[in-house]
This record gives C-alpha cells, sequence and structure tokens, in this order.
C-alpha cells in the first residue's frame, strides 16, 4: 500500500481530442513516489477519481516491478566472502575488503565487513 505522505498528486488539463471538457478542465492526474522518484499519469477518464484510481495502480505496478527487480539483483549477490584458507584470507566481496583468515575466524571482524553490524544475534530460545 502506498502512504499518502509517500507521493505527490498533481492535476493538469488533458491535450488532443475531446473537446472543451477536455482541455478547459484539470482532470489529468500525475503522481510522483517520492522516495523513488517515480511517476504515473492517469489520462483516459473523464473524472479525477478515475484518473487518481489509474494513476496509483499504474505507480503500484511500477513499484512492484522495481521491488522484484532489486531482489533479484541481492540474490545475484548472494556470495558474501570468499575464504582461502591456504592462503590465509578472506575476501569480503560487498566492501572489496582482504583480511586475515585466522583473525575472522576467530570472530575478529571490523564492524563494516560485519554482517550484522553492531547487532546482536537474535535470540532463538535454543543452545
Amino acid at each position: 500500500m502506498i502512504k499518502d505522505n509517500e507521493i505527490k498528486i498533481e492535476w493538469y488539463s488533458g491535450s488532443g481530442s475531446g473537446g472543451q471538457h477536455r482541455n478547459k478542465h484539470q482532470n489529468c492526474c500525475r503522481i510522483t513516489h517520492i522516495p523513488t522518484g517515480l511517476r504515473a499519469v492517469g489520462t483516459s477518464g473523464k473524472s479525477r477519481v478515475s484518473n487518481k484510481r489509474e494513476a496509483r495502480q499504474s505507480l503500484f505496478r511500477k513499484l512492484v516491478a522495481l521491488t522484484h527487480q532489486d531482489k533479484e539483483r541481492r540474490s545475484d549477490n548472494s556470495i558474501v566472502r570468499t575464504y582461502r584458507l591456504d592462503e590465509n584470507k578472506v575476501i569480503n566481496h560487498a566492501s572489496g575488503n582482504t583480511m586475515n583468515a585466522v583473525s575472522v575466524m576467530s570472530g575478529d571482524l571490523p564492524i563494516e565487513d560485519n554482517i550484522l553490524g553492531d547487532r546482536e544475534l537474535p535470540k532463538t530460545g535454543r543452545m
């Protein structure tokens, strides 16, 4: 669901055929999703309500497609680190850092290379 405080709605007059009603009244809707900058328009209906509905549905479809692409991109980068124990090094692919394998295996990770950051592991109730 798209929140109202995340969008900007603009109304404008349509162009083209349709006569006085089309060119004089501002029934066409342009909705901009502020966080992503995506835009969608609704121009096919005669009323503001139908054009706004059309624009919101179009924007929702674009946001779903964008999040789907983002998930695919993240799944392609599923390799976080490469452990080369024979060379005594660990390569973090996200940051490009190369670290000493012995210190990483003992749990000594820099904050920027730690997946959890400064958060703790979730409590699962198991030991």
